[in-house]
């Protein structure tokens, strides 16, 4: 019966210890942000797996050469400005989690043979704008010096 216990606890303690809160990318992004970090903590923190740009880097959607999000850096190798592409929820989770009240606007645009609602919002303490982007369904969210 010993030997049952001191296994049954082990294995708890051991599954407890393995409990990692992961960050979404963009709260990683934020974090990177506000550390002014360079382009090898970005690798650090999303891999190697970029393709290189003027002054930047970008991460491509899987199968995809269109970018997910994109980092790029002045003449010191700081962040000057990053960008991401989320989904509503995704970007609600985000709102909730900045300490930051946005000014948020809603417009409507005629394009084609119907209207799209655009969604804009900005943080200007935190330097941070997100808008509608209609070609994707999604949300640009931006950080710019």
């Amino acid at each position: 019966m010993k030997i049952f216990f001191v296994a049954l606890f082990s294995i708890i303690s051991c599954s407890s210890n393995d409990i990692v809160i992961k960050k979404s990318k963009y709260i990683l992004m934020n974090d990177l942000w506000k550390m002014n970090t360079g382009i090898e903590d970005v690798k650090k923190v999303f891999g190697n797996k970029s393709h290189s740009v003027e002054s930047g880097i970008i991460y491509t959607y899987p199968n995809s050469k269109f970018p997910e999000m994109a980092f790029f850096f002045d003449s010191s190798n700081k962040l000057r400005e990053q960008f991401v592409f989320l989904q509503e929820a995704e970007l609600q989770k985000f709102k909730s989690t900045i300490n930051c009240k946005l000014k948020e606007t809603v417009e409507t645009r005629d394009i084609a043979h119907y209207q799209r609602t655009i969604k804009k919002g900005s943080c200007s303490e935190l330097n941070i704008t997100y808008e509608t982007y209609p070609d994707l369904n999604a949300f640009e969210l931006r950080w710019k010096k």
